[in-house]
């Protein structure tokens, strides 16, 4: 409905405050690139490790949900089931499998 052209927006302009923020950091802090080295020089060694591991969580977990969905929405696509490509294995505990 409308509220996807909202929802469009709303992260277009995060987006473009995201591409702010870098833009300053990179005239601030000339020598540094990317979000870790940015942080550390600003923040210090232990914040700049936190966001770290925040950004690699970030790509797993967003991997991870990038090809579950793709996964189903290629199962549905050739007519099978959306779990088709599902891995389940027995011994883990029940819920588990419908990650």
């Amino acid at each position: 409905g409308p509220a996807i052209v909202l929802s469009y927006a709303a992260s277009g302009f995060s987006a473009l405050l995201s591409a702010f923020i870098y833009a300053e950091f990179a005239v601030e802090v000339p020598v540094a690139g990317g979000s870790f080295s940015f942080l550390r020089i600003e923040l210090g060694d232990f914040l700049a490790f936190i966001a770290a591991g925040n950004i690699l969580l970030e790509a797993l977990v967003g991997a991870a949900g990038l090809g579950r969905s793709w996964s189903s929405y290629f199962a549905t696509m050739i007519k099978n089931d959306s779990d088709y490509f599902r891995i389940r294995i027995d011994s883990f505990k029940t819920g588990f499998n419908l990650l």
